[in-house]
């Protein structure tokens, strides 16, 4: 049996404190700074008692100029000979997204998505895109059978509410960014409302199951001890397996029980581990195999290589089944929702959570307030 299980005293990451910083004034946004007057080249005074009226306005696009018109209003008619495709918007997309430094995965969700809006709708302009058309989207994607032309497809099932929200979103998102960056003259999706998904609850594991997975490696073999090890970080830290197997040896510290990780969306992430966690960690460092040259991650392979994710759910599937875990998803991020729901459990806040998980939005992080409720509810 592995001694090893995360305290029940909740760690508590200490609040920011953030002061309003002055708005500097930007003469193009008409934004007023401090002790200044905002102007906005948009609006003018009138000749009666000083109303404000909006201006026409006019944005330059593929080297043309389109009258926009008085904004907001109809713009149903707006921007006469911008005819171009979808394709073509996918393409400039690809090439801002990456300039931006967008992740590859967030370029290949879009670009999926609308390539199924072409396959299904054609080819059509960009500004011919509304509401209807997306209605029309999506029922056709209602009636597409699950893993289409998939050579691991089964016979039956549809795709789910929550693909055909993620696929129109991908779309939204796509003419969104081309917008903000004048490369369209408008979004002609500003006003389309997603359809609805099907909220799922994420699955999480008791404090007991807990136990019994991290009982099952073996930690005299040195493999074992560094899956034992990634769990129980998992589980503590509540961290991504991807941003795990990334941690490299200089940004780790088992004197601050802290590392520092490129996260999703490419930022900067800092973790803190628990006592339990850095002897874990120390134990496993003593056996860890020898890097190969040039390699730094902290977790590797037996010939010193660095770690892969799909190694990584290998191994925690092989545990959960050993642990006698049936009927339930096992995944690496099982350990981080199972450690966000304790940590509310024990008491914590939700603001806590939100820092400790690293979402920007604390609204990714109120599903753990509603596994809270499924709590309340059977008890």
């Amino acid at each position: 049996m592995a001694e090893y299980l995360p305290s029940n005293e909740v760690t508590r990451t200490p609040s920011l404190k953030t002061r309003p910083a002055s708005v500097m004034r930007d003469p193009a946004s008409g934004v007023k700074g401090e002790g200044e007057e905002g102007t906005n080249p948009s609006r003018r005074k009138g000749p009666r008692g000083g109303k404000n009226v909006v201006q026409r306005r006019e944005v330059m696009v593929a080297s043309q100029v389109f009258d926009l018109g008085e904004l907001p209003g109809d713009t149903g008619n707006l921007a006469p000979g911008f005819d171009h495709a979808l394709s073509w918007a996918v393409s400039q997309y690809e090439f801002v997204a990456t300039a931006n430094g967008n992740s590859s995965k967030t370029v290949d969700w879009v670009k999926l998505s609308t390539k199924l809006l072409v396959d299904e709708m054609g080819d059509i302009p960009v500004l011919s895109l509304s509401a209807q058309v997306m209605h029309e989207f999506t029922s056709k994607l209602r009636e597409r059978p699950r893993w289409q032309n998939h050579r691991f497809a089964k016979p039956g099932g549809s795709l789910s509410p929550n693909a055909i929200q993620t696929y129109a979103r991908g779309v939204k998102t796509m003419l969104s960014n081309l917008a903000r960056e004048h490369i369209i003259p408008y979004n002609p999706l500003h006003d389309y409302h997603l359809p609805k998904g099907q909220e799922k609850l994420p699955t999480t594991w008791t404090p007991d199951q807990m136990r019994q997975i991290l009982a099952q490696p073996d930690l005299s073999k040195p493999e074992q001890s560094r899956d034992f090890t990634m769990m129980a970080l998992m589980y503590d830290v509540k961290c991504r397996v991807s941003e795990l197997i990334r941690l490299t040896m200089p940004n780790l510290s088992l004197e601050d029980h802290r590392f520092t990780v490129m996260g999703k969306g490419g930022r900067q992430l800092v973790y803190f581990f628990g006592s339990d966690a850095a002897r874990a960690l120390a134990r496993y460092l003593a056996i860890r195999p020898k890097p190969a040259p040039g390699v730094e991650n902290v977790f590797l392979r037996w010939d010193g290589q660095q770690l892969q994710r799909r190694r990584v759910y290998a191994r925690v599937r092989h545990y959960g089944q050993l642990a006698g875990f049936t009927g339930a998803r096992i995944s690496p991020h099982t350990f981080r929702h199972s450690g966000a729901r304790e940590h509310l459990r024990l008491g914590g806040n939700l603001e806590e959570l939100r820092l400790m998980l690293n979402h920007r939005d604390i609204k990714s992080t109120m599903i753990y307030a509603r596994l809270e409720n499924e709590d309340v509810k059977r008890a």
